[in-house]
C-alpha cells in the first residue's frame, strides 16, 4: 500500500461506546471540512491499543491524504493527531455489510495472520471505501488492513 499523511481524533473508549464515539467524531471532522470548503480524502480509523478482555479501545478517528495540513487548526476542531500510514506491505481482509458485523472479520484476519505466521509491523485499521450516511447498510464497504513484515 502507498502511504498517506493523516490528522484525526484519538480517544479511548469501551467496546459498547466505539460506534457513538467515532460517528461523533468523524462528523465533527466532516462538519469542520464542510465549513471550510476543504475536501476530505481517505476515511479511517487506526487502533492503537486493544484490550479485548477489558473491551477497551484506544484507536483514532482519521482523515487521511495530500490536503490533511488544511485541518490544522479549523474553527470547531478539537486538538488533532497528525500521523502517516506507512508504504509497505499490508494484508487486507475486505468485508461487506453492516459495521455491526466487523468484528468477524477481525478475527478472520487475526486468525490468518497467525495461521499464515505473518508478523504484524504496526497498528491495524479499517478503511471506509464508502459514506453510511448515503449508502445502504448491506452495501458499506470496509477494509481492515493489517501492516505486516515483508
Amino acid at each position: 500500500m502507498k502511504g498517506f499523511p493523516y490528522k484525526g481524533i484519538s480517544r479511548t473508549s469501551t467496546l459498547a461506546e466505539v460506534p457513538q464515539n467515532m460517528s461523533a467524531d468523524f462528523e465533527t471532522m466532516v462538519q469542520a471540512c464542510a465549513d471550510a470548503s476543504i475536501e476530505p480524502g481517505h476515511f479511517f480509523s487506526i487502533y492503537n491499543k486493544v484490550k479485548l478482555s477489558k473491551q477497551i479501545f484506544s484507536y483514532t478517528s482519521a482523515i487521511g491524504g495530500d490536503n490533511v495540513d488544511a485541518l490544522t487548526n479549523l474553527p470547531g476542531m478539537p486538538n488533532l493527531v497528525s500521523g502517516e500510514i506507512k508504504s509497505q506491505k499490508m494484508f487486507e481482509i475486505r468485508h461487506r455489510g453492516s459495521y455491526q458485523y466487523l468484528g468477524n472479520a477481525w478475527a478472520m484476519g487475526n486468525t490468518l495472520l497467525r495461521s499464515e505466521k505473518l508478523k504484524q509491523n504496526g497498528a491495524p485499521f479499517e478503511y471506509y471505501h464508502n459514506d453510511p450516511s448515503d449508502t445502504p447498510e448491506s452495501e458499506l464497504s470496509t477494509s481492515i488492513y493489517f501492516p505486516v513484515k515483508s
